[in-house]
This record gives structure tokens, C-alpha cells and sequence, in this order.
């Protein structure tokens, strides 16, 4: 079946990719995670769906970068901006910082805040929760895209928001998302 590289990969696609080829869904997997084979082909089952996997449908984890380009930020006291882009680490692509433009709100600038910081998505409002406040946000260090990240840069970012570095230790070099 065609995809479509701008949409996440979901649940339905995996249902409609599986029944295309006839194959078991993976999530009906025997006990040693491989499915076991039909021992006849199997022709009429090809007309029933398959069985869903426990869990909310469409649900999944994996999400096209370019989504979240746009979405709300939401600080515990109210909006503040949204995020105009991503900070990626150059060894293994994680998303080290989401850019955050404050310019909706105040005379503004651009701000950096780490994954590790967000409470949580919502993929249906388009909004990103953080528990920081609007003012801890609004006077944290301006990102500058055309400098590259240093450590002193990071240490002193989280120092302003009161946040160990611990968890980030051994990370790459950042690199500007685009």
C-alpha cells in the first residue's frame, strides 16, 4: 500500500501494510517474538482484519520532526510561543533541544528547551506542556543559530532553569535541526 511520508506511521497503516502481503501482524506473536508461519496459505482470512493490538489505536510513538514545527508551547502559567524548530545531536539524531520563538508573546527572542522538560504532547491541540514558568522561559539565554552549542552554553542553560545535566551526559555535538 503507498504511504504517505508526511504522516506518522500508524496503527491503521501497520493493519492495511500486514493484510497487503498476508502476513500475521507482529503483535500476534508466538512466545519467541517471530510469528509463527500458517501452515496453509491463508485465503480466506485475507477478507477478515486482523486482530488489533492491546492499547489505544493509532497511538503511535514515532513522529515525523517536521510535525511538531508550529506547536503551542504551554508553560504552567500560560502560552508563551511555539517551537520553530529542532536542535538535533550529530552522532545519534536525537532531539536535543526544541527552538522556541517567544516573539508572539514579548518583543521575544529565541529559546532553547530540552525534551527531558516536557510533561507531555498533545498531537490534537498542537501543544507542547512544560513545568516552567513564562518568566523563567521569557529570560532564559537567546539561542543563536549560527553558533554551535558548547558545553559552557549548555551548563549555563540548565542552570537557569534549575535542571541537572546528569541525564544529558556523553551527548554529541548539537546541530541545528533544518
Amino acid at each position: 500500500p503507498p504511504i504517505d511520508r508526511a504522516r506518522p506511521v500508524s496503527r491503521h497503516y501497520e493493519v492495511e501494510y500486514h493484510r497487503h502481503y498476508g502476513w500475521p501482524p507482529y503483535w500476534e506473536a508466538s512466545a519467541f517474538g517471530m510469528p509463527m508461519p500458517p501452515v496453509v496459505p491463508p485465503a480466506e482470512s485475507l477478507t477478515e482484519p486482523p486482530a488489533e493490538p492491546v492499547g489505544a489505536p493509532d497511538d503511535p510513538h514515532l513522529r515525523d520532526s517536521g510535525e511538531v514545527m508550529g506547536y503551542r508551547l504551554q508553560a504552567r502559567d500560560g502560552e508563551l510561543g511555539h517551537v520553530h524548530d529542532l536542535v538535533l545531536d550529530d552522532r545519534d539524531w536525537r532531539v536535543r533541544y526544541f527552538v522556541v520563538d517567544t516573539r508572539n508573546w514579548w518583543a521575544g527572542k529565541k529559546v532553547l528547551l530540552a525534551p527531558l522538560w516536557v510533561d507531555r504532547v498533545s498531537w490534537t491541540d498542537r501543544a507542547i506542556f512544560v513545568d516552567l514558568g513564562r518568566e523563567l522561559i521569557r529570560t532564559a539565554p537567546a539561542y543563536d543559530p549560527d553558533q554551535i552549542i558548547g558545553h559552557d552554553d549548555e551548563v549555563r542553560l540548565y542552570a537557569h532553569y534549575g535542571k541537572s545535566m546528569q541525564a544529558t551526559a556523553g551527548s554529541g555535538q548539537a546541530k541545528d535541526g533544518r
